[in-house]
């Protein structure tokens, strides 16, 4: 009975965005603004990605769609139109098309504040076809050159690149940009809005071309990657030792950052060192109290070494900040419950 009650809780905070606008109708008001970017290379092959329309005939995109290009389409339905110019950020991946003649629905950018389990979707021409949307909600929010690039559960995979990432209200948070697979999970990250904003005021449009000068920073080999993008590639594919290393020097170089912090937990956590991974996590949770991923991950390292009693107020304190992170970590407690046939503490 006592799990039967447990499980009926899960239920009672279980909601989902379509709950307040139905899927149909959210793709039907966005799916205009998303583009197909065909990009004719030098090499005689086509490159295709996505756009998203920022301003009557000027479309934005990732760089990687465009790098070799000699000349770009920018496609809607049955409309094409060549690309008269590019303002290209190649390091940040950001890439502005000027296609005058391409008419359809501008996006909004978001000005409001991003936050951890925040609910986006993801927009793009997966494979080509499309677009298709994916729903996730943003699990890291990583500071990198005057911006915060978005990582997310919103999956897509090749051709989606340059695709928008919305929130709720249909609001452009980023561009959907690169994924990683890892052994323990996957990653997906979008840069943010802001970048394109940015580079549409400050850079100059040149001639479409090949873009000849550095390369994206995801990109880059592992030793020029920002530790954010090098810690997530290690906690993917489930490389503790090396993850813990990395973390331990980042957190000394960046001691009030809190996603330092978290990666050292994450990596305490996977050696089964769960009592360093709960001040790991201690710690990434006093720079920032709505880190709902560290609270997630101390609360399943409380339960994991039998702190019940820390592992409910953890619970409490997510439930206000993430109801589907709080709702995974019921769930690890119910299969502790299982596991140990301790009813009483459950």
């Amino acid at each position: 009975m006592r799990y039967l009650m447990l499980v009926i809780l899960l239920f009672q905070f279980r909601t989902s965005w379509a709950s307040t606008e139905n899927e149909i109708e959210f793709y039907s008001r966005m799916a205009p603004s998303v583009v197909k970017i065909e990009a004719h290379n030098t090499n005689g092959r086509v490159s295709v990605g996505s756009g998203v329309m920022i301003a009557e005939g000027i479309a934005a995109t990732n760089c990687h769609v465009t790098r070799f290009a000699q000349s770009i389409e920018v496609i809607k339905g049955g409309l094409s139109v060549t690309a008269e110019s590019q303002i290209s950020d190649l390091e940040h991946d950001v890439c502005i098309l000027k296609a005058p003649g391409m008419k359809t629905r501008i996006v909004k950018k978001s000005n409001a504040k991003l936050r951890l389990g925040q609910e986006v979707v993801a927009f793009g021409y997966v494979a080509g076809l499309g677009p298709r949307m994916s729903a996730g909600e943003i699990t890291s929010l990583n500071e990198f050159h005057n911006g915060r690039v978005i990582e997310s559960t919103a999956a897509f995979t090749s051709g989606a690149s340059g695709g928008g990432l919305f929130d709720r209200d249909g609001n452009l948070l980023g561009l959907v940009t690169f994924f990683r697979r890892g052994k323990n999970e996957g990653s997906h990250f979008s840069v943010p809005a802001d970048w394109i904003f940015q580079n549409l005021q400050k850079l100059p449009a040149k001639p479409i071309g090949p873009l000849k000068d550095g390369e994206p920073f995801w990109q880059k080999t592992a030793a020029n990657q920002p530790n954010f993008l090098r810690a997530a590639t290690l906690n993917a594919d489930g490389q503790a030792e090396s993850l813990r290393s990395l973390s331990q020097s980042w957190s000394e170089a960046e001691s009030n950052n809190p996603d330092a912090w978290f990666m050292l937990g994450n990596a305490y956590q996977q050696l089964g060192q769960d009592d360093d991974a709960i001040r790991a996590y201690h710690k990434a949770v006093s720079l920032d109290a709505d880190h709902s991923g560290a609270w997630l991950a101390m609360g399943v390292s409380h339960l994991r070494t039998k702190n019940t009693n820390e592992g409910e107020s953890v619970l409490r304190i997510l439930k206000s900040l993430d109801y589907k992170l709080a709702e995974k970590l019921m769930l690890v407690k119910i299969e502790n419950c299982f596991e140990t046939g301790d009813d009483l503490t459950c």
